[in-house]
């Protein structure tokens, strides 16, 4: 969506170069996100036999 936002239907490569190399720093960023958030799991399940 962030690709197709920022290009705006335009056929130029110029356009869509950039709108790819946006799109590569919202990945980046996310990833390292997601990656930064897996430290808040907990280590070891709570195992609780019933």
């Amino acid at each position: 969506m962030v690709f197709f936002a920022i290009t705006g239907d335009s056929p130029d490569g110029t356009v869509s170069r950039d709108a790819f190399a946006t799109v590569l720093w919202w990945v980046i960023g996310l990833l390292a996100l997601m990656w930064a958030l897996m430290f808040c799991l907990p280590k070891h399940a709570n195992s609780q036999d019933h």
